[in-house]
C-alpha cells in the first residue's frame, strides 16, 4: 500500500511540475519594468520614423556600456540611416554605474554631433537641441523632433 502512496505521490508531483512549467509568465503592466512602460508610451504617443531595438549585445558594440551594469534598459534607433532619432532609457544598479553609463551616452552623443555636422546638416540641428540626462539612477538620451515631448513624458513617471 505504500508503494502505491509513493506512486501516487510522484505522479501528482510530476504532473503539478508540468502544469507549473507550462503556465504563461508574461508580465503584467505593473511588474514591467519602468523603463518598458515608459518607452511604451513615448512610441504610443510621439511621432517616430520606423525603429529597430537594440539589443543586449548592440548595447555594448554601439554605446560601449556594459551589460552587467544595466538593472533594466530600452533602447530604439531609426532604421533609416539617414535619420539619428534614438530613444535610449536605462537603469543602472547604482549611482557609480549610473554615472559610466552617463559618460558613454554622452560619447555616443558627441560622436553623431560629429558625424553630422557636415553632411546632414538638419540632423545636426534635431541633435544639438538634445541631451544625455540622468536622474539617480535613470540615464536617458531622447534624439528626435519631439525628444520635448518624450521628456514630459518621462517626467509624468518620475514625479509624484
Amino acid at each position: 500500500m505504500k508503494k502505491y502512496f509513493k506512486l501516487l505521490a510522484l505522479i501528482l508531483s510530476f504532473v503539478l511540475s508540468v502544469s507549473l512549467c507550462s503556465c504563461d509568465v508574461s508580465l503584467s503592466q505593473e511588474e514591467q519594468p519602468l523603463v518598458k512602460e515608459i518607452v511604451s508610451d513615448i512610441q504610443k504617443q510621439c511621432e517616430l520614423p520606423e525603429m529597430e531595438e537594440v539589443s543586449e549585445h548592440q548595447l555594448g558594440h554601439f554605446y560601449n556600456i556594459n551589460k552587467a551594469d544595466v538593472a533594466n534598459f530600452v533602447a530604439f534607433v531609426s532604421a533609416d540611416s539617414m535619420s539619428k532619432d534614438e530613444i535610449i532609457l536605462i537603469e543602472a544598479f547604482t549611482e557609480s554605474e549610473a554615472n559610466a553609463i552617463r559618460d558613454r551616452l554622452n560619447e555616443h552623443y558627441d560622436g553623431l554631433l560629429s558625424e553630422t555636422k557636415e553632411y546632414l546638416p538638419d540632423e545636426y540641428e534635431i541633435i544639438k537641441d538634445c541631451k544625455v540626462v540622468k536622474d539617480g539612477i535613470y540615464i536617458r538620451l531622447f534624439i528626435s523632433k519631439n525628444a520635448d515631448k518624450m521628456e514630459d513624458i518621462y517626467n509624468s513617471y518620475m514625479q509624484p
